[in-house]
């Protein structure tokens, strides 16, 4: 999910992750949301750890951008009630 720079920090990225989970809590059939982030972007993990994402227990991914700097990937999940 990306959010534009001139719209970050108006509450859009919350909104479709909180939409996201109320669909997924809707359902009979899924128990765990996971996502992917990079480990570097505090701002989103700090955004998902608020909405009760925690980090996984599965080895982190590493990922090489164009300028070839390492981007580590790491997976956060969510277990909704079902």
């Amino acid at each position: 999910m990306l959010v534009d720079p001139r719209r970050r920090g108006e509450g859009l990225g919350r909104a479709l992750v909180q939409g996201i989970i109320e669909d997924v809590e809707s359902s009979l059939t899924v128990d765990v949301v996971r996502l992917g982030v990079y480990e570097h972007n505090t701002v989103a993990r700090d955004l998902y750890e608020s909405l009760g994402f925690e980090v996984s227990s599965g080895p982190p991914r590493e990922t090489v951008d164009r300028d070839g700097a390492l981007w580590v990937s790491i997976e956060m999940e969510l277990h909704v009630s079902v």
